[in-house]
């Protein structure tokens, strides 16, 4: 089997029929690493041979001792195969597929990766393996497996309805811990922002950056010598405002300082923060991998402990850098909130969207960050008055925003023009160049593109929607077999993930889900995934129905010897066409 030339194949083939004859072979006999006949087969993408050992009776869930399963390989290596299996484990049950009683059994074995009874007889047996291995319960690994595989391999297998139904399936019992996680999100970050709101608004409102026809801040116009600092605004329980203020503290100043002591709702806050922050933490180091999403959820979190050290250390004064980070960290925990709603299957695909054109843009900025830059220092040079234009960083700034359009009058007739000057002539120019290089060919080049990456993502939506949701229940699965999980949070996480235990096991332990493909009243699959499945069972029910009726016996009357004699269906077909 080391050469995969078509005359080696061919012998390997013919030998391997030769041997399945045999009335003494045993199929399933294992090597020193544990592999059977069928694990070496499908490793090297022998399809016809392992067509055979599988008609031949051999298991498909014999784990060697790498942990390879042979239904695992065969979907990674021959996914041809892999899809006439899934096409076999659908049966029919009732008189006609078109019949309102017709109920379609489909049995996930295939796709969950389980055959030992042992395992499935004995439910301590399986608490102790799962916890050994926690990727021996999750019902997702194969198809997680199969990520790392080629793009057709995963259209092939991903767009079959067997597959379809069985994620809707694992999406319903993960639904509920879901909606969970999403309405204790919401209530945190509502929480989060009435104590911001609570403290940086109402009642110790930022004044730093309010600036009056003087050129001083409120904040330095209130008062005057007493202010010592310019970015802090004073909290009252500061012992400088009884003397600016006399023995008694105003009505505002103790409103602020009645903001900054701990009361029920920041205890309510800070509970909540903590509960998020520990599953986020547990998130990351139970998870498979690290993701940069996770290790950002984290510094997140400790933004906004950051928000929390007015009340935290009884500030006298707040800095007006925090006010900064307060906005920077609610602006960004409600952004983050959107990502939640990515995980629903509806809804997920415009995220997906979403992110790629984001993705995309930022890949062209960097190719167009000279332009830019040189835009911006020509302006630094002409326009050194003009306050946006007073130092590289703002012009860079105000290039960017420029982008799509600025105001040209004030820009070459405002006020530093009154003695009938236009400006330079070069600032006409290079602002004219800005206007056709960036604002039209740039910005056009930027729409072009991004519509053109929605219509072939709208194409593949669905095939990257699948991803993700297999790696989302994968990853959630994953954290609730492990045994570092408390068994208070363990136990009715696993009982609402797990799909095995409400199928219907057969006599040869098959895991059979079944449902009523013509009865609108059934919705334990919906309509979109019905119609998807219809032409596979009629195809099915139409194969299978061929086998039958090409067994039968029939009598043909041959009218040119006035015989009767028996005959099987293509016996029928000769002698019709014979009269």
């Amino acid at each position: 089997m080391s050469c995969s030339c078509n005359i080696c194949i061919r012998n390997v083939e013919s030998c391997c029929a030769v041997l399945l004859n045999l009335s003494e072979v045993d199929v399933n006999i294992r090597n020193t690493k544990g592999e059977t006949p069928l694990h070496v087969a499908a490793f090297n993408e022998l399809e016809m041979c392992t067509e055979d050992l599988i008609r031949k009776g051999a298991d498909c869930y014999i784990v060697s001792k790498n942990g390879d399963i042979p239904m695992s390989m065969i979907a990674a290596k021959i996914p041809d195969l892999y899809c006439k299996i899934l096409d076999q484990s659908i049966s029919i049950s009732g008189s006609h597929h078109k019949c309102k009683d017709c109920i379609v059994k489909i049995d996930f074995r295939p796709l969950i990766l389980t055959n030992d009874n042992a395992i499935n007889g004995d439910e301590e047996l399986r608490k102790r393996k799962c916890q050994n291995d926690n990727t021996l319960c999750n019902e997702v690994r194969l198809l997680n497996d199969l990520l790392s595989t080629d793009e057709e391999t995963k259209q092939k297998i991903f767009s079959h309805p067997v597959v379809d139904i069985f994620l809707n399936q694992k999406g319903q019992r993960r639904k509920t811990t879901l909606i969970i996680t999403v309405i204790f999100r919401l209530i945190w970050l509502l929480c989060y922002t009435n104590y911001i709101i609570s403290v940086y608004l109402f009642n110790c409102p930022c004044r730093v950056y309010d600036w009056n026809e003087a050129g001083k801040n409120v904040l330095e116009n209130e008062l005057g010598n007493n202010l010592t600092t310019e970015n802090t605004t004073l909290i009252p329980n500061d012992p400088s405002m009884e003397e600016m203020n006399g023995t008694n503290i105003t009505d505002s100043a103790q409103k602020c300082f009645d903001a900054t002591t701990v009361n029920f709702e920041f205890f309510l806050v800070l509970l909540f923060t903590i509960v998020r922050l520990s599953y986020d933490v547990m998130e990351l180091f139970l998870s498979t991998r690290i993701h940069w999403r996770d290790i950002f959820q984290i510094i997140v979190m400790g933004m906004v402990f950051s928000t929390f050290f007015p009340t935290f250390a009884h500030q006298t004064t707040i800095p007006g850098g925090q006010y900064q980070l307060a906005a920077l960290t609610v602006f960004v925990a409600w952004c983050m909130y959107l990502s939640v709603f990515g995980k629903f299957r509806k809804i997920g695909g415009y995220f997906e969207i979403y992110a790629q054109v984001l993705r995309r843009f930022v890949s062209i900025i960097p190719t167009f960050i000279f332009l830019y830059s040189a835009f911006a220092l020509a302006f630094c040079v002409l326009f050194p008055k003009k306050s946006f234009f007073s130092s590289f960083g703002l012009s860079f700034i105000r290039v960017l925003i420029m982008t799509m359009g600025t105001d040209y009058e004030a820009m070459f007739y405002g006020v530093d023009f009154k003695d009938g000057s236009h400006g330079p002539v070069v600032g006409h120019l290079l602002y004219a160049a800005f206007v056709i290089v960036v604002s039209v060919l740039l910005l056009n080049l930027l729409i072009g593109l991004t519509v053109s990456d929605i219509q072939n993502l709208q194409k593949q939506a669905k095939m990257r929607q699948i991803t993700i949701e297999i790696t989302n229940m994968y990853n959630t699965e994953y954290i609730a077999y492990s045994d570092k999980l408390p068994p208070l949070i363990a136990t009715p996480m696993r009982k609402s993930l797990s799909l095995a235990e409400k199928l219907v096991r057969g006599p040869q332990n098959e895991m059979y889900f079944q449902f009523k493909i013509n009865d609108p009243r059934d919705t334990t699959v919906v309509d979109e995934l019905k119609m998807s499945a219809r032409p596979l069972v009629e195809r099915i029910h139409n194969e299978r129905q061929s086998v039958l009726c090409e067994q039968r016996t029939y009598f043909v009357l041959d009218k040119r010897s006035s015989m009767i004699y028996p005959s099987n269906l293509t016996k029928v077909t000769q002698g019709i066409n014979s009269v």
